[in-house]
């Protein structure tokens, strides 16, 4: 467990350590793979992160039901790993934890990544500085709302039960 301080509120409290649960599912009609942080199935402190962060990365070279190559999927992990880097390496005014990894999503031609975040102005600015770093190798874009009360998550938590028990 990660401990995080609010800036505002100085009120410690713990972060679950990430543990990833990898599903097979179907969305629409078109299998999904997504990789579940459990670790936030219980997390109680939803209002201290209450942005919601969604990367789309799009795929371009594809398989079967719009899954990628395997060589397109190892380029997409490559640059999963750089904007992971990017947006948990950020921390709030107190040096605290920012973000929370929800899930990773490969479906119909793109891998989306899933944060919560506690303050956007650090992983947007981080976001755009990335974005006009380089040229990377596939497009990307991103967008953040406020939901407090993680509506936008509802999906992603409701995987467990429609696996029902079936991880892989």
């Amino acid at each position: 467990m990660n401990n995080f301080v609010p800036a505002t509120d100085q009120v410690e409290i713990s972060i679950p350590d990430e543990v990833e649960e990898l599903f097979n599912v179907r969305r629409d009609g078109l299998p999904e793979v997504i990789a579940i942080n459990e670790g936030l199935l219980s997390f109680p402190h939803h209002s201290i992160f209450p942005w919601y962060l969604c990367i789309t990365l799009e795929a371009q070279y594809l398989i079967d039901n719009g899954m990628p190559s395997p060589r397109e999927s190892e380029l997409l992990f490559e640059m999963v790993d750089e904007l992971s880097l990017v947006v948990m390496g950020g921390r709030t005014m107190s040096g605290s934890v920012n973000a929370l990894f929800l899930a990773r999503s490969t479906w119909n031609g793109k891998r989306e990544l899933y944060y919560y975040v506690h303050d956007p102005k650090v992983v947007h600015g981080k976001l755009q500085q990335a974005l006009n770093s380089k040229t990377w190798h596939r497009e990307w874009s991103y967008r953040m709302e406020f939901d407090k009360e993680w509506e936008k998550a509802t999906y992603i938590f409701q995987v467990f039960p429609q696996a029902s028990g079936l991880s892989s």
